[in-house]
Formats: C-alpha cells, sequence, structure tokens
C-alpha cells in the first residue's frame, strides 16, 4: 500500500520508524475490542522495525564506504 518511496542516502529507516509507531498505536487502540486485529496490528509494526533495522544498516555501510 506504500507505493514507490524516495529517501536520502543516509536516512536509514526513520520511514519505517515512524510507520511502526503509528501501527503500535492503532495495535494498542484496537487491544481490548479486538484482540486479534492488534496481534495483527502488532505483528506489521514489528516487521517495520526489522525493515527500519536494516535500513539503517545500509545508511552507515554506505556513509562508511564514502567516507573512508
Amino acid at each position: 500500500m506504500r507505493g514507490v518511496t524516495s529517501r536520502g542516502i543516509f536516512d536509514g529507516g526513520m520511514q519505517e520508524k515512524t510507520l511502526s509507531s503509528s501501527y503500535a498505536q492503532d495495535a494498542e487502540k484496537t487491544k481490548q475490542n479486538w484482540p486479534k486485529t492488534s496481534q495483527i496490528l502488532l505483528s506489521i509494526s514489528k516487521s517495520y522495525i526489522e525493515d527500519a533495522k536494516g535500513q539503517d544498516v545500509d545508511a552507515e555501510l554506505t556513509e562508511l564506504k564514502l567516507y573512508r
């Protein structure tokens, strides 16, 4: 659903962290009335965190390569 995205060369996973936070908040809001939906939202949030970690590593490696 995100479509095409772009980011700066050193931005890392900030976009994914923002999305993760949004999904985590939605998971918290739905926890009482829709626990299964909440679990799915939390799973999506965790997935975005993992993606963010990968983007952070890529940005760090790019920075190291450029400033060697």
